[in-house]
């Protein structure tokens, strides 16, 4: 039913199609069909994978589901060819540190796997999962990166232009989209050296 309420409402801006929730317990498997028929389609794929279960939960999505991105996906961390696969795939991880910590899939925001998934190659974003749920904007989220992960303002400036590059848009309004991030970052860059 949401794939054909996602199919019949194109024409109204929906661009992806989403599975969510506990990946540990409930494989993405059964579905590998109806995400197939998104994809035949043109629909985007994110895939809720390497948050609660391991890297292989991260294969099951981009390999089986064929996911563009994959929400979390940090428990890639722990396997290096899965790493160099998402690196060489595109594959972008939605990356949710506060939420992770308050789940308790890390101990803290210091010891988050964010910066290592980045030295990877890997591709990410900055992402606050449930603002509402977290009580964090996304501004904060980047302030806590920078601060307690030590991500430097270029690799949070190429975090955001990997979220601009990833979305599901149609191509002319992601193209847009992208020279307006360039645009906003060469400004960052101006005003970094008049301070």
């Amino acid at each position: 039913q949401v794939l054909r309420a996602a199919l019949n409402n194109r024409t109204r801006g929906v661009v992806g199609l989403d599975l969510a929730g506990d990946e540990a317990n409930y494989s993405c498997l059964p579905y590998r069909d109806l995400f197939k028929r998104a994809k035949v389609a043109g629909l985007g794929v994110t895939i809720h994978a390497g948050e609660w279960a391991d890297a292989i939960s991260v294969w099951d999505a981009v390999g089986n589901l064929a996911a563009d991105r994959v929400g979390h996906g940090i428990r890639v961390i722990h396997d290096e060819p899965m790493m160099h696969m998402l690196a060489e795939r595109g594959v972008t991880l939605e990356v949710c540190p506060s939420s992770n910590v308050y789940s308790g899939i890390v101990p803290s925001l210091s010891s988050h796997p964010l910066k290592r998934l980045i030295e990877a190659g890997v591709p990410t974003t900055i992402n606050t999962d449930d603002p509402s749920v977290c009580d964090i904007t996304l501004s904060d989220e980047i302030a806590h990166t920078m601060s307690h992960m030590r991500v430097p303002l270029d690799q949070i400036k190429q975090m955001m232009m990997q979220a601009a590059e990833a979305t599901f848009l149609p191509e002319a309004e992601q193209a847009s989209l992208v020279t307006r991030f360039k645009s906003y970052m060469a400004a960052v860059k101006i005003s970094e050296k008049m301070s």
